[in-house]
């Protein structure tokens, strides 16, 4: 009787040491993680790791009213995109620009394709400078009488002081980095266009100083973009007052950047 007694108290402890054991929690739990999860994880961060990616970026022109038609229409970049593609073909638009660049996931990269130009920043002012000749000696050593008119008067230009480099032409810069979940891109890209439009002088004769005028069009953005889906960056417009190309003045262009894994 006492044998059986003492049997069913230490069940009913060690049932309710079993129970208490599932109901409190420990601060030491560890996470099991089977060999097919440790497997994906790893290959996760080896493919973050030695991942290419192949930047395309595009610009495309069209008269101002066609692209603000497009834009009204509220459509996603992907049929944005393909609308202007087949716009091109029919000689609707025009596209400008197609550049593509590589690079290793988080790193940075640039290309450039431009002429460098140099021209003067700062001027000295002209200046007339006025000589007097030196008596003349005889044969004797003995000075001469002086002449009446014996001084010159040298006239010096506007002289350059200072100069400063432009590159004229495309510069891209970009920086992918791919999220966790391997589907999207962070990217910043800097795409940048510089024209030489023409030269501006200033003062006449010896005065005159002259100076270029650049048209820039830049970009400068950070976006998350899914991969292999166009992403509209956003619209340029050229300057108002083109010196050269006026006809183009009021054309709008568009930016598209498409990220790829590089094959």
């Amino acid at each position: 009787m006492h044998h059986k007694a003492l049997t069913s108290i230490i069940a009913s402890t060690i049932l309710l040491t079993l129970v208490s054991a599932q109901e409190s929690p420990t601060s030491n739990e560890t996470k099991i993680t089977t060999p097919s999860e440790s497997k994906t994880s790893a290959q996760r961060e080896q493919l973050t790791e030695q991942a290419d990616f192949s930047i395309c970026y595009e610009a495309f022109s069209m008269p101002l009213s066609i692209g603000a038609a497009l834009q009204r229409e509220k459509l996603t970049d992907a049929t944005l995109y393909a609308k202007i593609l087949a716009a091109v073909e029919k000689g609707e638009c025009q596209q400008e620009t197609c550049t593509v660049l590589r690079a290793k996931n988080g790193q940075r990269a640039t290309s450039e394709s431009n002429a460098e130009m140099v021209f003067p920043s700062e001027y000295d002012p002209p200046e007339i400078l006025e000589t007097k000749a030196a008596p003349a000696e005889t044969a004797g050593g003995k000075e001469t009488e002086k002449q009446t008119d014996s001084s010159s008067k040298t006239i010096i230009p506007a002289i350059p002081t200072n100069f400063d480099l432009r590159c004229v032409g495309f510069t891209m810069e970009i920086e992918p980095k791919l999220s966790e979940d391997g589907k999207t891109v962070d990217l910043r890209i800097s795409p940048e266009h510089v024209t030489l439009q023409g030269i501006d002088s200033w003062g006449q004769g010896l005065s005159k100083m002259e100076t270029p005028v650049f048209e820039v069009q830049r970009i400068s953005h950070e976006i998350t973009a899914k991969i292999n889906v166009p992403y509209l960056l956003g619209t340029m417009n050229r300057p108002p007052n083109l010196k050269q190309q006026a006809d183009v003045a009021k054309q709008l262009w568009f930016s598209f950047v498409t990220v790829t894994p590089a094959q």
